[in-house]
């Protein structure tokens, strides 16, 4: 029990530590900022949380999270799949793969709304992800710039429209139109403002390549017109993802500086009339259409489609360059009600994706357990080991009373007494202490025990103490006290 009183402090205070743990993981949790823009866990303006939350308390409707594999997503219809906060790096990373899971999934009757981040400026019109081999032989230095000559080469060469060449000044760059812009082939296209609205500014600094040649991007290219290197095999990996969504999609991602950014998103023709007029758009992104391909232009930035939409096969497929229109920011700002609810559509499950965020589900030993029923076994287990801790610390039998214990103390005459313990017995004390005393007692005293009965014991002791007793002078007898 004493055991156990001692551990109380220790306890309280491994208590206090779990419960502010838990209650700081609750507070980072519950704002989401751990989570990937655009996530749907997430509720600070960057998140889709209140996109998700507000569908999920509409009666008949399901809303889901995918943390697996595009390809374990099945062709059900009657689905509607959201991809917010894509990039061009993401786009390109799908693999062909996971684009045919999607095409699959949008023939068979579901909805992809694929919703982009706003992307930088750019000074010229360019496709994204703006890309470009990596060379390495062995015991060169830096890698060159020159794409390496092969098919993947071929393919590049509709990647570098308008891509200043490495070492180029801006005079230098080229200057080719953007079919579909309104502007005709060979013109110019203007340069990208300064901050202050001073035209043709000195542009900031590129952005070194990354290292990882497979691994995500962390941001759009630089202004300065520099691609983004990789290695050849995830080049033509990522080539081939974007020649298939063109040909199955007939739809390229572009992106330039664009005119009367301050307008926003404008509605187009074909839109429904409850659509916005009006969208706050910021991304200088846009989507270059195949001719003849089905695709309807909803909403242009200036003259350059942003949002459209595709009959394909028995579903569809929505596309929008700003992400701004399904975040907690815009939902809280200024929320098109009917542009949310036509991108929801007529299914019965909505599924936002995290898996193209960074997000999958874990398969740790926690999940595993959960999965196969471990986890009773599991709490069975912590259960034993808090009652192996308990017998530890606490007895079943009552412990004995504490008795008090007289410590013996050492004194100058221990060593006789245990002599006379061990040689003289009980019985023959008196009697040896006596003849030992009569051997060098006073004649007088020895004459006042002469006179003595004999006895042993205890009380013939007595009797010779009182015999042997001397008054002192000046100290009163007995009968002088007597009154």
């Amino acid at each position: 029990m004493r055991t156990f009183r001692s551990l109380l402090p220790l306890l309280a205070l491994l208590l206090a530590f779990v419960v502010g743990m838990v209650v700081l993981f609750q507070l980072r949790l519950g704002a989401g900022d751990l989570f990937p823009r655009y996530s749907s866990h997430r509720a600070d303006p960057l998140g889709t949380r209140l996109l998700h939350d507000s569908l999920a308390q509409q009666p008949g409707l399901r809303v889901e999270r995918n943390l697996e594999r595009i390809e374990k997503l099945g062709t059900r219809p009657g689905r509607t799949l959201v991809m917010a906060g894509m990039t061009p790096q993401r786009w390109a990373a799908l693999g062909t793969e996971s684009v045919n899971a999607l095409d699959a999934v949008v023939r068979s009757g579901g909805r992809l709304v694929v919703v982009f981040e706003a992307s930088m400026v750019y000074e010229t019109a360019r496709r994204l992800p703006d890309m470009r081999p990596r060379e390495r032989t062995p015991g060169s230095g830096p890698a060159d710039t020159k794409p390496a000559a092969g098919p993947a080469t071929e393919r590049r060469g509709r990647n570098e429209v308008g891509v200043r060449k490495p070492g180029a000044g801006p005079e230098a760059a080229p200057q080719a139109g953007v079919p579909g812009d309104g502007s005709p082939e060979g013109a110019p296209v203007p340069t990208a403002a300064a901050p202050g609205g001073k035209p043709g500014a000195k542009a900031g600094k590129a952005r070194s390549p990354s290292a990882d040649d497979d691994g995500e991007e962390d941001g759009e290219p630089g202004i300065e017109g520099q691609p983004l290197e990789f290695s050849p095999e995830a080049f033509a990996r990522r080539v081939d993802t974007l020649d298939l969504i063109e040909r199955l999609w007939g739809v390229q991602l572009y992106g330039r500086w664009i005119m009367g950014h301050e307008e926003g998103a404008l509605r187009a023709a074909g839109a429904p009339e409850d659509f916005p007029v009006h969208l706050p758009w910021k991304s200088c992104s846009y989507f270059e259409l195949s001719k003849g391909s089905p695709w309807t232009v909803l909403y242009t930035r200036g003259t350059l489609p942003v949002l459209v939409e595709m009959r394909h096969g028995a579903g569809s497929i929505v596309l929008a360059s700003d992400a701004h229109v399904v975040s907690n920011e815009g939902l809280q700002e200024k929320p098109a009600l009917g542009l949310l609810s036509w991108l929801v559509g007529n299914s019965d499950t909505v599924i936002f994706d995290e898996v193209h965020l960074g997000l999958s589900k874990d398969k740790g030993l926690a999940s595993l357990a959960r999965r196969y029923g471990l986890v009773p076994a599991m709490l069975l287990l912590v259960l034993a080991g808090l009652l192996y801790v308990w017998r530890q610390t606490v007895r079943f039998i009552p412990p004995p009373e504490e008795r008090e214990e007289l410590a013996l103390e050492f004194h100058p005459t221990a060593g006789l007494e245990a002599l006379l313990r061990r040689a003289v017995p009980p019985s023959r004390l008196y009697e040896t202490c006596l003849a030992e005393w009569r051997r060098h007692a006073r004649p007088t005293d020895q004459a006042r025990l002469a006179s003595l009965p004999a006895g042993r014991g205890a009380q013939a002791y007595n009797a010779a103490l009182a015999a042997l007793r001397r008054r002192l002078p000046g100290t009163p007898s007995k009968q002088d006290k007597t009154p």
